[in-house]
């Protein structure tokens, strides 16, 4: 999208001005919220450095497998789009057939990155020879308002998991299964369902790229047999291994995936402002500092693969190809996305499909309309027939009353289970409630400030701009028909949100899109006002997303600057306790007793268990950081100490961690097995088991099953604790 052609000379050092204007503002916000500022900046760039090629490679293979598709589509955006949706296919499907396990895992995880990388080259070859001699492309300044969102995405991205961002608990979802089904499929060499955790049953391929980042760097999984050695002989395994890079690798393909999205959205801009110079800039810079994008896309989630898919299908959507080409490619796209995450279905595949209904004659929607599906479910059958193959629904855990089982539930899940899960993931409340959430505190909340819609405070400024955007380009005639478009994807958009999600802020990201959309169709009447007025928007959502960074882990309530990078030096080591590993190996009794008097569970678990101990979680379902071999299972499946409870045996593990906090919570939140009481659970654990540890301040108890050694201390004592 140049403007006007500069000489090869000024465009290197335009680009050397910007790689460096990037790299003082990540060593900047990197430095905040630390004693140690200048540790902390030299970290951040190791950290993008050693974890980050693994992430830039991936996504460049995928942006070269693109190239496959050049006679298919003329338009790069939509061939990038199909180019990374292949290349998590391929993840997906390798990991079904067990290539990542074996001698050759690692060859073979690299295939498609080759063959990506070589298109890429090729791809850029022939760019840098169609150029004009001696000139390259003029880059409108307005791009340098997505150095701090970017920066401020990438530093974020380098914190451990699970210690960032309030709203997610700390990244929950990545810790209980976007990064621990990774690590179990890297342990048995195949991407499976597995019944202990209902997450591995989605499709699941984000987490097959996390998984296909490991075989390329050849992340060796946990071994079947413990040692019997000592008892700091189990060090971390998988993505966990060593000091833990490849989670950070895993949360930078995920930032990296929001790079490609603003890019792509970008592009979309572009198209719908006529090609406005400052329509691309200013639209990636507003989606970029949305906090909203920072937080899910600084993380190892899945929504920013999505959003990225659904731009690329509502290029495709707008494209001048034939319709039945439109159709499909729109169709496949949309397929990738649910592949990503399922509530693109409707989130991301009702708009595109307004968008193709539109620009295609009546006449043509139904033959376009099964072209469209059958290229989606191309794309999906590898999930699918995985899932049939695994447990009779190709879809479980949905559609239960489809492909019920004998017992009335569905797969392997019971009517009970089903029931729970169901109610867990649809809001229970009237129309007039869901509508209400759009705007108001949840009412559910005790504190009463949390808000579930439009007005969350990570969304800041964005929809109420969108709003004033809406209204305004309905009035000028010009930009009328095309915002009425977009005003029935938005009324789409939140009808699904409303009645088909348990109504949380952060399933509202697919709207960044729309609203996007009117502020590249502001520019076509407003040419003078609008790119201040964006560039204003984007400063202010990004001021915004800097200070809820900034007030990440404050020391007191009412702190503006919390503690945002205390462990971003420290890595993931410092949570599963491989910091300390070679120290305490070499420490005297006397040391290592008063070490883990104050070690927190996974450090005492990992560190201090024999070698040859097995634990079970019960109530903990963020398993990740654990190294040694467990046994957990989220709160709607099965729970193996339910079978103790009723007079069955005793589980399969010499150790059991019980977190009575999240008992407590689950049972409030009515997810839990109405039968599995804490009451019931603490009569067994005085019968059955001897104390090891406590943490009485977090509600955590450590045990052991009785019959493996003497207790420490009575379990009434450790209770009353």
């Amino acid at each position: 999208m140049p403007a006007a052609p500069e000489s090869p000379q000024r465009s290197g050092v335009s680009i050397i001005v910007v790689v460096g204007l990037l790299l003082v503002v990540v060593a900047a916000l990197a430095a905040v919220g630390t004693d140690s500022p200048g540790l902390n900046a030299i970290s951040v760039f190791e950290w993008l450095l050693r974890a980050g090629w693994p992430a830039a490679v991936y996504l460049a293979a995928g942006a070269g497998l693109g190239e496959l598709f050049r006679k298919v589509s003329s338009s790069c955006p939509v061939r990038l789009g199909l180019g990374l949706t292949l290349q998590l296919s391929l993840s997906h499907s390798l990991g079904i057939c067990g290539a990542w396990a074996g001698q050759w895992s690692t060859a073979i995880a690299w295939l498609p990155i080759a063959v990506g990388l070589v298109l890429a080259t090729n791809a850029l070859t022939r760019w840098r020879r169609s150029a004009a001699i001696n000139a390259s492309p003029k880059v409108d300044r307005t791009w340098l308002l997505c150095i701090p969102p970017t920066a401020l995405l990438l530093v974020a991205a380098c914190n451990p998991p699970g210690y960032l961002w309030d709203s997610e608990f700390g990244g929950f979802d990545a810790l209980s299964y976007h990064l621990q089904l990774p690590q179990e499929w890297l342990a048995s060499g195949r991407i499976a369902p597995l019944q202990h955790n209902v997450y591995s049953f989605l499709p699941g391929y984000m987490e097959s790229a996390f998984t296909h980042l490991g075989a390329m760097t050849a992340a060796a999984g946990m071994s079947q047999t413990p040692p019997q050695a000592t008892p700091l002989s189990i060090a971390a395994h998988g993505l966990a291994g060593g000091d833990g890079w490849r989670l950070i690798s895993c949360q930078l393909l995920h930032a990296g995936f929001t790079l490609v999205a603003a890019g792509l959205v970008a592009s979309l801009a572009h198209r719908l402002s006529n090609a406005h110079k400052a329509a691309a800039p200013l639209v990636a810079a507003a989606f970029l500092a949305t906090p909203w994008t920072t937080v899910v896309g600084s993380l190892a989630y899945n929504e920013m693969a999505m959003t990225a898919l659904f731009a690329a299908a509502l290029l495709a959507a707008f494209d001048d190809d034939s319709p039945n080409l439109r159709w499909i490619l729109a169709g496949a796209l949309v397929g990738g996305a649910c592949c990503v995450k399922p509530t693109a279905l409707f989130l991301c595949g009702g708009p595109v499909g307004i968008v193709l209904l539109t620009n295609t004659a009546p006449r043509r929607w139904i033959r376009c309309g099964v072209f469209a599906s059958l290229a989606g479910a191309i794309v999906l059958s590898p999930w699918l027939i995985r899932n049939y193959t695994a447990c009779g629904n190709p879809v479980f855990p949905f559609a239960a009353s489809v492909f019920p089982n004998a017992s009335g539930g569905t797969g392997h899940w019971t009517a009970d289970q089903v029931s729970r899960y169901s109610q867990a993931h649809h809001f229970q409340g009237s129309l007039s409630q869901r509508l209400a959430l759009l705007f108001v505190p949840d009412p559910t909340d005790p504190a009463g400030t949390r808000m579930r819609g439009l007005l969350h405070p990570q969304w800041f400024a964005l929809f109420p701009v969108g709003a004033a955007l809406l209204a305004w380009s309905l009035v000028k005639s010009e930009t009328r028909r095309h915002a009425s478009l977009w005003a029935v994807i938005i009324a789409a958009q939140l009808c699904c949100w409303l009645v088909l999600t348990h109504i949380q802020s952060r399933f509202l990201i697919p709207l960044l899109l729309p609203v996007c959309a009117l502020i590249a169709l502001s520019l076509r009447h407003t040419r003078r006002v609008a790119p201040w007025a964006g560039a204003a928007l984007a400063l202010l959502q990004t001021a915004a997303g800097v200070m809820i960074f900034l007030g990440q882990h404050p020391a007191k309530r009412d702190d503006v600057i919390g503690a945002p990078n205390q462990f971003l030096a420290l890595g993931p080591s410092f949570r599963n306790g491989e910091l300390f590993r070679a120290q305490l190996a070499a420490a005297t009794p006397a040391e290592r007793e008063s070490w883990l008097a104050e070690a927190s569970p996974e450090h005492y678990c990992n560190l201090a268990l024999p070698a040859d101990a097995t634990l079970g979680l019960v109530g903990n379902t963020t398993p990740l950081y654990f190294t040694r071999p467990i046994t957990y299972n989220t709160t709607w499946d099965h729970w193996p100490i339910s079978d103790s409870l009723g007079g069955g045996p005793a589980p399969g593990v010499t150790h059991l961690l019980v977190d009575f906090s999240e008992l407590s919570r689950f049972q409030r939140s009515a997810y839990i097995d109405p039968g599995l009481t804490q009451e019931a659970l603490t009569q067994w654990l005085k019968s059955h088991t001897d104390v090891v540890s406590t943490w009485p301040q977090i509600g955590v108890l450590l045990v052991k099953v009785r019959g493996v050694g003497a207790p420490t201390m009575s379990l009434s004592h450790a209770l009353l604790q």
